[in-house]
This record gives structure tokens, C-alpha cells and sequence, in this order.
């Protein structure tokens, strides 16, 4: 925060000046109040000529013109003085004239008394400006006993250090004589010594005009004492915190120039911003502005630091240090008026300074992090991928309804991700797998047809269930069955690079190599009928329904472990052949 004050040689554009009244009733000087002490003469000789009738007349028109917030102490004086009122003007004049006597009887005229008077009354008042006002017609003729019987003397001495040590800012005393003889008002003049104005000897009608110059410095005073402390106030800078940490490239600061004065308006012109460091340039554009008093003005600027080019390693440290220096010029449109009530202000160029510094990184980390990011991502999808998609392992078993002994195992295992098995299953088409893994669990999804067919088969299989679709079973053996103690294990099927695994067909068990119990208990509900070549539609197994497997060595056709099928099935037959065989359409063999 820096305050404007440093002159400049420049000179400031010109402003439109307004006139005393305006910047009077701009300030609201009514608002202000000013001491009144009015010193009026009773004795016996105002009465000639009307004088104490017309004194009553132009007093009264002097407080009308008072503002309600002055303050009036009304003193009347002959022998003595007295108090007649002390309190606000109001808005009643004419309450204030009633408290006047109504005729003038006095007979001395006590001058020293009725200053000292009113010099106790300013010791004791508060306002800042104060006025006294003498009216009389005679001589200083004091009754005896009075502590001031002379026109001079030490009382008098007394009386003026008292008056010089008044709390009042700003005092004016004006001795206004009735007549030519009224040698008592200048002695005024002698207590209040500089601060006096002894008006010209005023005929009776002419009261009212001269009662018009108190006022008149009353106001003005009034205007003194609200603005002499603005004509050394200017504007206040209040830098952002921004300026302490510069980035490279272009940086928007907003500076604030805060008016200090309390009444007087400002007008700020010619700003500029001046930057002082290496590589560092600023600029600003404001328009000239009118700031009122304790109103703020926002002030854009741009500073633009060349740190240098960027790199692409993740850290490139740059620093700099730097001054900016702020310019404007000030001027108001109230400076006529105050140089009309005695004051001077001179509108001039003022510059605020503020050092800062920047520090900016001219790396790239953000594509380091971007990088790192997509990084993170495809490793969290390969393992994700891997873990919901598992590489295929166990044996999917093949077989259909009704033909007793059919079937084929087909590793999976090697298969990888997925597995195309060739070639066409009939009434399915290409049969396609791969492995999902949800909430835990494990399971096949079997796919057959095209993907965009109506008819297209998609099966998801747990472990070691029995899932049935077009007649045809597909179970899926997470784990192969370990053989058992002299059984010889399959040997592994043939697998072309090109189309996937060859499906193994299973040995062909005819009906009469099965047991009648097996055939009483068959799962699949396969029984001969009297029309063996009935094809069978979708079919619905039974709840415990299992492809049924040899039960005997000696059934016919049935290929023994470890052989492979090229050596129970001639060469060029159709390994899913045994598929397209018929089934009975007995009731407990159908599956629709």
C-alpha cells in the first residue's frame, strides 16, 4: 500500500470550476455549526431615533438567515450585561427576538464588561467557528465599581490574553456602530487583535446590510474548517498481492486507489504504470474519472514478464524481481472555491511505487501428469480386462439329447482370451467363447451365429452346470477331471492356428451296450419311439439332467482314453456328426 504524494512536473488537465454557493451547499456547511455571541446595547440612547426598534428588526432577519444548527448566545448590556438567550438558532426567529427587552432604559454603557462577557461564553463553546458581534451607540461609560473603568489598562491586557488562548479554530469579531459617535465598538478591536473587522458607521436603515458580512465569513469559515485537511489529502494505492507472485506471459493486476479526502471530489487524469526489472513491461488505460471523497477507483493494468521459451522437462525454474510505478494526475473542481475562503489547492502529478517479484515454472509437467495418467489408466484396464475377462481354462463339453454316448470335450485351456471352435455346430453355427469373471464367480460365455442375427445364441455358464440351446448341451468343467488310478489321460487335440481348436468327439455308446437300469434312469429322458427320425426342438432338460458318458468299455463305437479319434472314426467323417442323429420323441424326451 503506497499513498500517492511524490509531485511530478506535469501539468493537469483543466476541470470545470464550481461557484462558492455550489461547493457551500455541496459540503453542507448548514450541517456545521457556528457560535454566534451577540453583544447588543440597551442603554437609554438607542432609543433615540429608533435605534434599539430597528436594532430588534435587522437581528431579527440576521437569524433567520443563521442555520437551525448555529449556536446563539444573546447578550444585552447597559449597566451590566445580561444573558438573554443561549441555546440553537432553531427555525423561530421570533422566538429568539422575544427574548429581547422590549425597549432600551438602561443607563450606563459597560463595553469592557459585555466583552468579557463573551469572551467567557467562546472559552466554554464547542464549535470551531465563532463570531462576536458588538452594536452599539456610545462611548465605554461603565458604572462605578465595574472591573473595567477605563478604556485601557491592565483588565484590558487580561482580557486580550484571555481572548487569544480561545479553543475556536476560527473567530472573527465585527464592531458595528450606530452613529457617528459610537467610539465604543472599537474597543472590540483591541481584545480580539487581527481577528477584527470594525464596519463602517451604519445609519439606522443600514443594520440588516452590515449584519450580512458575519454571516457571510461565518460560512466561509465553515467551508475553511471542512476542507484544510483535504487540500493535503490525495490518494491512497492499494496494491494486489499478485505483484509478489508474477507468472510468465501476461499477468491482469488490479490496483486501488482509494480517495483520502473526506469532502473534497478528485479527479483523476493521465494515469500510466512505469515497470523497472529485466524483461518485464506493463501498461494500463483509464479514462479520467471523478473520485468522490473516500470512494474507490479500480485500475486494471497489465504486466507482462518474457521469462523465456517453454521446455518439456518437468521443471524449469524462472525468478525475477521488479518496481512498478503508478502516475496520475489530480485535480477538483472545488480547488476556485476553496481559494475564494483562503485555502490553496494545486492539482499535481503523483506517483505511487510497489516492488514485487515472479516465479514461474517453464516446464511442462501437465504433460508428464497427462502421460502418467493414460499410463495409469491403460495399466488399470489391462488389469481390470484381465480380471473380468479371464484366459479360458478347463473343458466345454458338447453333447446332445437323446443319442446316448455323443459328445465332444474341447480344451480350453492355451485357448487364450477367446476361442472360435471349428468347425459349425449344426442348428448353432460357429461357436465362439470367452471367460467373465463377476462378483467373484467365475463363468463361459458361449456365443453361437452371427451377432447381428435374430436367432444369434448367447449362453452364460457357471462352472459345472448344464446349460441347454437348440437341442444341443453345453457343460463347462472349470477344472478336468483328474483320471483316475490306470486310466489313461486324453491325448491334446490337434489346434490350427487359423481357425482355433478342433473339437474332440466323444466315443458313440449304442442303447443295447447301456444297462436297463441306465436306460430306466436315463436324465435326458431318451427312449426309442415308434418314429426314431422325429427331430427334437428346443429342449428343456430335466432338473437333474447330465450328458450322459459311457458306462461300459465294451459299448460299441466307444473311443478308449489316450486314442485319438482318428482311430475309431474313419478319416473325413464329420466329428459333429453323431449331433445330427434323430432322438425319440417319446413325452419324456422332448425338449421344447
Amino acid at each position: 500500500m503506497g499513498v500517492i504524494g511524490t509531485t511530478v512536473a506535469a501539468a493537469p488537465p483543466p476541470v470545470p470550476q464550481l461557484e462558492l454557493g455550489a461547493v457551500q451547499k455541496a459540503a453542507k456547511i448548514d450541517e456545521v455549526p457556528a457560535q454566534y455571541v451577540i453583544l447588543a446595547d440597551t442603554s437609554g440612547s438607542m432609543q433615540q431615533n429608533n435605534r434599539y426598534i430597528e436594532l430588534r428588526k435587522a437581528l431579527r432577519q440576521f437569524f433567520a438567515a443563521l442555520a437551525p444548527n448555529d449556536r446563539l448566545t444573546l447578550l444585552t448590556f447597559d449597566r451590566k450585561p445580561r444573558l438573554a438567550y443561549d441555546g440553537p438558532v432553531g427555525t423561530s426567529p421570533d422566538n429568539l427576538i422575544k427574548r429581547l427587552p422590549g425597549s432600551a432604559k438602561g443607563a450606563y454603557t459597560d463595553v469592557g464588561a459585555a466583552i468579557n462577557q463573551a469572551v467567557t461564553v467562546l472559552a466554554k463553546a464547542k464549535p470551531s467557528v465563532a463570531s462576536v458581534v458588538l452594536v452599539t451607540d456610545g462611548r465605554h461609560e461603565p458604572p462605578s465599581g465595574t472591573s473595567f473603568p477605563y478604556s485601557s489598562g491592565s483588565s484590558w491586557v487580561k482580557l486580550r490574553e484571555r481572548a487569544a488562548t480561545l479553543p475556536q479554530a476560527f473567530i472573527h469579531a465585527y464592531a458595528l456602530p450606530v452613529g457617528s459617535d459610537a467610539s465604543g465598538a472599537r474597543l472590540l478591536g483591541s481584545v480580539f487583535r487581527g481577528r477584527t473587522t470594525n464596519l463602517d458607521p451604519a445609519a439606522v436603515g443600514q443594520i440588516t446590510k452590515r449584519l450580512q458580512q458575519p454571516k457571510a465569513q461565518a460560512q466561509a469559515d465553515k467551508l475553511r474548517s471542512l476542507l484544510t485537511d483535504d487540500m493535503k489529502s490525495g490518494v491512497e494505492a492499494r496494491w494486489p498481492d499478485d505483484v509478489k507472485s508474477l507468472e510468465a506471459g501476461e499477468n491482469e493486476l488490479v490496483v486501488t486507489l482509494h480517495s483520502t479526502a473526506r469532502y473534497l471530489p478528485l479527479v483523476i487524469s493521465d494515469t500510466s504504470i512505469d515497470v523497472d526489472g529485466p524483461d518485464v513491461s506493463g501498461s494500463t488505460l483509464v479514462p479520467t474519472t471523478t473520485l468522490e471523497p473516500g470512494q474507490d477507483l479500480r485500475v486494471p493494468i497489465t504486466v507482462d514478464w518474457a521469462a523465456g521459451p517453454r521446455t518439456w522437462a518437468f521443471r524449469t525454474p524462472a525468478t525475477t524481481s521488479y518496481t512498478l510505478n503508478l502516475t496520475t494526475s489530480l485535480a477538483s473542481p472545488w480547488s476556485n472555491a476553496a481559494k475564494q475562503v483562503g485555502l490553496k489547492f494545486e492539482p499535481t502529478a503523483t506517483r505511487a511505487t510497489e516492488a514485487g517479484m515472479g516465479a514461474d515454472n517453464l516446464g511442462r509437467p501437465w504433460a508428464w501428469i497427462l502421460g502418467y495418467t493414460v499410463l495409469a489408466i491403460l495399466l488399470f484396464g489391462s488389469l481390470y480386462a484381465a480380471y473380468r475377462y479371464p484366459r479360458l481354462s478347463g473343458v466345454l463339453t458338447v453333447t446332445a439329447p437323446g443319442v446316448p454316448g455323443t459328445g465332444l470335450d474341447v480344451p480350453l485351456a492355451g485357448g487364450g482370451w477367446r476361442m472360435a471352435l471349428q468347425p459349425a455346430v449344426p442348428g448353432v453355427g460357429v461357436v465362439r467363447v470367452h471367460g467373465r469373471r463377476r462378483r467373484g464367480r467365475s463363468a463361459l460365455v458361449v456365443a453361437g451365429g452371427a451377432p447381428l442375427l435374430p436367432r444369434r445364441m448367447l449362453l452364460t455358464i457357471p462352472p459345472d452346470e448344464l446349460r441347454m440351446e437348440r437341442s444341443v448341451g453345453f457343460r463347462w468343467q472349470s477344472r478336468p477331471v483328474a483320471p483316475t488310478a490306470g486310466q489313461t489321460p486324453p491325448m491334446p487335440v490337434d489346434r490350427p492356428v487359423a481357425h482355433g481348436p478342433v473339437p474332440t468327439p466323444r466315443a458313440e455308446v449304442s442303447e443295447q451296450a447301456l444297462p436297463s437300469a441306465n436306460r430306466d434312469s436315463d436324465p435326458l429322458g431318451t427312449a426309442t419311439g415308434p418314429d426314431p427320425h422325429t427331430p427334437v426342438g428346443r429342449a428343456t432338460p430335466a432338473p437333474e439332467a447330465t450328458p450322459l458318458r459311457p458306462t461300459s468299455r465294451s459299448a460299441p463305437n466307444q473311443r478308449r482314453p489316450g486314442v485319438p479319434p482318428s482311430a475309431t472314426r474313419p478319416a473325413g467323417d464329420d466329428p459333429w456328426a453323431d449331433l445330427d442323429r434323430p432322438v425319440s420323441d417319446e413325452p419324456g424326451a422332448r425338449f421344447d
